[in-house]
């Protein structure tokens, strides 16, 4: 014999179920941009070892930078420059990928240029649609001894892209809970465990030679 549900028992169930799925929002969302903020990481650890790598050798200040930001490609959003009214790329991935894959050896020489949307390469917004991540940037800062070399590589307020989804405008004027997840919608991501940078032997008088 089926069971006849009454009004309040179906709004029981439908209200569990949202709840439900609230939780389930939250916590894939949360996931999400923790493993966002990972990649961030590993890569911008990686960007502090190869700058180093590159100053260690004697490389040029402007080329030493260069090798920290192309190392952290993959976290630095879409690019925003090319250096070239004639250079484009379809708006796929795979474009992109054969796009770069021949413009970063360039870029590294110091022959052509490229900027992305997180590098901020000229200290100001590549963007002006007043998102979140305009005041994002990468500094690379070096210092070399007699016997080191130190480079510190940090993403200043990384943008949390999927805890906070819109520009701080619109989250203000939003009745609906725009500002539901967290106030702030950046981080600041630095290569290594503290502030101290990576830091190598200095063997550019060798190769320099």
């Amino acid at each position: 014999m089926n069971k006849i549900y009454t009004c309040n028992e179906k709004g029981q169930a439908m209200l569990e179920t949202l709840l439900s799925m609230l939780f389930i929002c939250l916590l894939f969302f949360g996931l999400l941009q923790i493993f966002h903020l990972a990649v961030a990481q590993m890569l911008t650890d990686y960007a502090g070892w190869s700058a180093t790598r590159s100053a260690a050798v004697g490389f040029d200040d402007y080329l030493v930078k260069r090798s920290a930001q192309v190392a952290t490609i993959g976290a630095s959003g879409k690019i925003t420059r090319t250096g070239s009214s004639s250079s484009s790329y379809e708006n796929n991935q795979r474009s992109q990928y054969y796009f770069e894959k021949a413009r970063i050896p360039y870029y590294l020489s110091g022959q052509l240029y490229l900027e992305y949307d997180h590098w901020n390469t000229h200290d100001e917004s590549s963007q002006a649609d007043g998102k979140k991540d305009d005041n994002t940037q990468l500094n690379v800062r070096m210092s070399k001894g007699a016997t080191d070399v130190n480079v510190k590589v940090k993403f200043q307020e990384y943008p949390l892209l999927f805890l906070t989804g819109s520009s701080k405008e619109t989250r203000d004027g939003d009745p609906t809970g725009g500002t539901f997840y967290m106030t702030g919608d950046w981080t600041d991501i630095t290569a290594g465990e503290d502030d101290s940078g990576v830091t190598l032997k200095n063997y550019y008088s060798t190769f320099l030679e």
